[in-house]
């Protein structure tokens, strides 16, 4: 999975900042095209300990 800065503490060693536990959403374009896309993650941080579900939704 794709990985981001922790929203917390900012660490972006994907080492340390894990995203799993993906949700999906699907977004319709104005011509009817549909595209699957990650909607919300649980991120679990090694460095601050912070451990939460965040949206993604517009990253």
């Amino acid at each position: 999975m794709e990985s981001w800065p922790c929203r917390n503490c900012g660490e972006t060693d994907p080492e340390k900042v894990r995203w799993t536990e993906p949700e999906f959403a699907v977004r319709t374009d104005t011509e009817g095209h549909q595209t699957m896309y990650v909607y919300a993650a649980l991120m679990e941080c090694a460095t601050c300990g912070t451990r939460c579900r965040v949206i993604l939704e517009g990253d």
